[in-house]
Order: C-alpha cells, then sequence, then structure tokens
C-alpha cells in the first residue's frame, strides 16, 4: 500500500476536524457549555498530568481491576490460580494504594 509523503497523509482529516472544531467553537457555532474546545480540553489533560491527578487516577483504576480480576478468580476456583498467587496480588495491591 501506497503511503504519502513521510506517511503524513492519515494526519490530514483528524487535524483539519480538530482546527475546524476549535475555529467553530470561537465562532459560536458550537455553544461553549455544552461542546468544550480542543484547546480547553488539551490544557485540562496537561494539568491533570502536571498534578498527578491523572496517573493517579489511572493507578487506581488498574488496581480495582486486578482486586476484581482477583476475587473472581478466588470466587471460581479455578485450579490454574492458585488462591496463594492472588491473594499476594491482593496484598500487594492493597498495600500500595
Amino acid at each position: 500500500m501506497q503511503r504519502g509523503p513521510s506517511g503524513l497523509r492519515g494526519w490530514v482529516i483528524p487535524v483539519l476536524a480538530l482546527v475546524l472544531w476549535e475555529l467553530w467553537s470561537h465562532a459560536g457555532t458550537f455553544p461553549i457549555d455544552t461542546l468544550s474546545r480542543p484547546s480547553d480540553i488539551a490544557v485540562a489533560g496537561a494539568r491533570g498530568f502536571i498534578d498527578g491527578s491523572i496517573p493517579l487516577a489511572t493507578w487506581q483504576t488498574v488496581q480495582a481491576a486486578l482486586y476484581g480480576l482477583a476475587v473472581a478468580a478466588e470466587q471460581s476456583g479455578d485450579s490454574l490460580q492458585p488462591s496463594v498467587c492472588w491473594s499476594t496480588w491482593i496484598v500487594l495491591l492493597h498495600c500500595t494504594g
């Protein structure tokens, strides 16, 4: 399959969509109270990474998912997943949170 100059052709439509979205929201076409501007979303995301709230929330989500997996594996009685191993995961997840 032929690619565009330096592989950038796939970025044209998404970037154009974001630019139009930003311009239309500044022009008042998109109400700010129902659809945030891409620049506002980017700023909020950057602030979340800088203050550590996004990495913390991501870790808490992974922790909860692993805890749920461990509980489900223990409840199922699956012989391929020894209880000792899952119990260790639970203790590690609990202690690091």
